[in-house]
């Protein structure tokens, strides 16, 4: 219940006027050009959190190579 809260902040259509000041919402999304504004937000925020992922699948690699290398020389 808790992590649907916080993906789904609101239960209505329109979000309220909290949310379109945090997230930078239009204010409406009764016509299409909002509707094309919502998916772009939504895209950007996708690409953000792709890119989040691929930076931490890559810091996680090279820890590891880190800790890999240190083990070597502790071992010797």
């Amino acid at each position: 219940m808790e992590l649907e809260d916080m993906l789904y902040p609101w239960k209505t259509s329109a979000p309220p006027s909290w949310a379109i000041e945090r997230h930078n919402l239009p204010d409406h999304a009764d016509d299409e050009l909002d509707e094309i504004i919502y998916k772009e937000w939504i895209r950007s925020h996708d690409d953000k959190i792709s890119r989040l992922q691929s930076e931490m699948i890559l810091v996680q690699k090279q820890l590891h190579k880190l800790q890999s290398e240190l083990e070597k020389c502790t071992k010797n």
